[in-house]
């Protein structure tokens, strides 16, 4: 019976179906789905599983599902002993997690000959290495671990965080790999490491940091709160390049340009969160209004930050290297994560970079001081 579950089932990742929580803090869509592979009946709920378990079952064994020897086999099914058997510490068939190919939908899979190996261990904290050293550690083992297989795609995990299809065979990656671990290490720092240490030292003329600095306050006034507009205009107009700049330099001009403009824009919102907060009956203290206007402002700086610095790596021709597919957006749109220079401080990091339009955002260090491991 055993043999005929595992064939009678299997899953598929539907990247529209909405998820209450993940693993990974980026997934809003997209969970995998048990299917009943005879008529690609989605599960989605516990008495489906029932429903369609026992008529695995029954045809396992050969009885008629309304026989009573039927009946009996759903009544099994459907017990709490035999639910708790097949469903431990709280996993659910019918509602698997979300953000990408998780240890439960490879358990649904792949049962007990699911095989697990280490990539590389999680960073440690003391000393922790710097973003940039682990970003390259992380791109070495996974070259060194996968840069010779056949597959397109294989399956790797952030251990606790998020599984997804890495990319062993992208084309970006070609000029990295080399006979051996040490001259993959040597490629990895020349096409790599050096890169970002040119890009971060590299002097825009005049002309071409105006245009990158236009380029982002164009577009912040297009779509700015009209109430606060001039202090945009203002910013633009005082803090416009006007000599050669380094690309921090730009990306620092282009976030003083907009300071006094996301203060109000934050101050705003806060207020209007504090009204909303009293109307229902909470009440906002002094504190609690300022953490928030702190957070919202943070929010608003470091998303156009991560703006100007994906202009940058466009402008610069910076390299970018394709490792995995997320498994995160929809029918129209899909997000790879892609090892790139930060070209204002020259270190590598991991980004997610988004299709269409091609906008690059830092993923944030702690994906790439996770445990890595390959699932197979």
């Amino acid at each position: 019976m055993l043999n005929d579950v595992k064939a009678g089932f299997t899953f598929v990742y539907d990247p529209e179906s909405k998820v209450t929580d993940s693993n990974d803090g980026s997934s809003s869509t997209g969970r995998f789905i048990t299917i009943r592979v005879s008529s690609g009946k989605e599960i989605r709920t516990k008495e489906e599983f029932i429903k369609q378990m026992a008529e695995v079952a029954c045809l396992s064994f050969g009885f008629d599902p309304a026989s009573d020897k039927g009946k009996a086999i759903k009544d099994i099914v459907k017990s709490d002993a035999f639910i708790d058997a097949v469903c431990p510490d709280g996993y659910k068939p019918w509602e698997l997690e979300s953000g990408g190919f998780t240890d439960e939908a490879t358990k649904t899979l792949l049962g007990e000959d699911m095989k697990q190996q280490r990539l590389l261990g999680k960073a440690p904290k003391d000393p922790q290495p710097t973003e940039g050293k682990r970003t390259a550690q992380v791109l070495n083992s996974f070259l060194n671990h996968l840069g010779d297989r056949d597959e397109p795609m294989v399956t790797v995990a952030t251990v606790g965080r998020h599984g997804f299809n890495a990319l062993p065979n992208h084309p970006s990656l070609d000029r990295l790999k080399g006979k051996n671990p040490t001259e993959t290490a040597e490629n990895v720092d020349k096409y790599l490491v050096k890169k970002g240490e040119t890009l971060k030292n590299t002097e825009l003329s005049t002309e071409r940091a105006a245009w990158l600095f236009d380029q982002e306050l164009d577009n912040a006034i297009e779509n700015c709160d009209s109430e606060f507009e001039a202090d945009l205009v203002n910013g633009a107009r005082t803090h416009r390049p006007t000599d050669k700049m380094k690309p921090e330099a730009v990306n620092r001009a282009i976030k003083d340009a907009m300071a006094t403009y996301y203060d109000k824009l934050a101050r705003k919102k806060a207020n209007a969160w504090k009204v909303k907060e009293e109307s229902e009956g909470r009440a906002v203290t002094a504190e609690d209004l300022n953490k928030k206007k702190t957070t919202l402002e943070g929010g608003y700086v470091t998303s156009r930050e991560n703006r100007a610095k994906s202009a940058l790596i466009r402008d610069m021709g910076a390299p970018e290297f394709v490792i995995a597919d997320t498994n995160w957006g929809g029918p129209g749109d899909k997000t790879l994560f892609v090892i790139a220079p930060d070209p204002t401080t020259g270190e590598p990091i991991m980004w997610k970079k988004t299709l269409p339009p091609g906008s690059l955002r830092p993923a944030g260090r702690q994906w790439v001081d996770d445990e890595w491991e390959q699932i197979s």
